[in-house]
């Protein structure tokens, strides 16, 4: 059975039902935009998580994308655009500033931080199934899952790197800590594609199966997880992030200062500017001009 939301006339942009017994599913629900991440998104994410804890019927919840990707990351026609609320003056008039590095850095330890560190920090075990585009955002979501379930062909990045400052602004920590800092500084660095396949290979995710046989699979993989008691789960789960916590692994507040930074940076002439292409020719041409701009100078000879 699947929940709509509770309020009346909003747009379920996440939905949450009950797939079998003791195990739940959340699932981003914007399919058109390829489940791109914005505040609504996460506002009613959290609301399902809650859902999910305050149940203690629920052991285990999989969580996964609808339509043709699991997730492409924050919505970049809204990618650094969140700061302009500090700088407009009460008339509405258009501001006649930048926003300043205070307004920045609590927005940033506002947003992303903690509701990262609700994923994290859920008591129950939670399970990413992914499927098509895994990238930026989205990688981060099932990262900071218990295990991660993908299709073969599913497509994994960081290519949001590329706007911005090769891992200022993502997990970077906690990617490291997963594939080892070699493997990690590559994908940061370069914003490179990773298939479902590779992604197990490297230890982005656990399993991989043909995309029609993921759900099943991902399905069978709760059920077992799900035979723990439920204080089994939840003393484990909690015991686990206290070792993140011992290795500093848990600092959250690291990227509020990373992300600030990398939305405030200076383009030489020679380099690619994300948000100039935006304002001039839209996002999506934009996003597509920075990867030509990426492909050209790996294949240029000098």
């Amino acid at each position: 059975m699947t929940y709509v939301s509770e309020t009346a006339g909003r747009k379920d942009l996440v939905l949450y039902e009950m797939l079998d017994k003791h195990i739940a599913g959340i699932t981003l629900n914007r399919p058109e935009k390829l489940n791109a991440l914005n505040d609504d998104v996460y506002d009613q994410l959290m609301e399902a998580l809650h859902r999910a804890q305050e149940d203690d019927f629920v052991k285990v919840v999989i969580f996964k994308g609808a339509g043709t990707s699991f997730c492409t990351g924050h919505d970049l026609t809204a990618v650094s655009s969140v700061y302009q609320d500090w700088v407009v003056p009460p008339s509405g008039e258009k501001p006649s500033r930048r926003p300043s590095q205070r307004s920045r850095l609590i927005t940033d330890r506002r947003r992303m931080p903690e509701r990262w560190i609700k994923i994290f920090n859920f008591p129950k075990a939670i399970i990413a199934q992914v499927h098509g585009f895994v990238v930026e955002g989205g990688a981060n979501l099932a990262l900071l899952c218990d295990i991660t379930m993908t299709a073969d062909d599913a497509i994994f990045s960081y290519k949001g790197q590329r706007l911005a400052a090769g891992g200022a602004s993502t997990l970077m920590a906690h990617l490291t800590f997963q594939i080892g800092y070699k493997k990690a500084r590559e994908i940061i660095l370069t914003g490179r594609d990773i298939s479902g396949t590779e992604a197990v290979q490297i230890g982005l995710a656990n399993q991989a199966f043909p995309a029609d046989k993921l759900a099943e699979e991902t399905l069978k993989m709760a059920r077992e997880i799900a035979s723990n008691p439920r204080d089994g789960i939840v003393i484990g789960k909690f015991y686990s992030n206290m070792v993140y916590e011992s290795l500093g692994l848990n600092n959250f507040n690291a990227f509020s200062i990373g992300h600030t930074l990398a939305t405030n940076l200076r383009f030489e002439p020679d380099e690619y500017n994300f948000h100039r292409a935006r304002r001039d020719k839209g996002a999506r041409e934009a996003v597509h001009k920075l990867d030509e701009f990426f492909e050209k100078n790996k294949n240029a000879k000098k």
